[in-house]
């Protein structure tokens, strides 16, 4: 892993959910190749995309410490 940064997203909702929050993100380039459930890169943390769409955004969930 070359760390290479391919964008950088704006967090635009955060919603609680059992055990931490889901946490939406507005990113265009990443969505035009992602999937559900495809791992992203996240601050060095590795999370499942969730939602993902045209609008352009996705959202993945983070447990207590991740968002800390």
């Amino acid at each position: 892993f070359t760390g290479l940064i391919e964008e950088l997203g704006k967090v635009i909702a955060r919603k609680p959910v059992a055990g931490g929050e889901r946490i939406t993100v507005a990113a265009e380039l990443v969505t035009s190749d992602i999937a559900n459930g495809d791992s992203i890169a996240v601050n060095g943390v590795c999370l499942t995309a969730l939602d993902v769409s045209s609008d352009p955004s996705y959202a993945v969930d983070c447990d207590g410490i991740a968002v800390s």
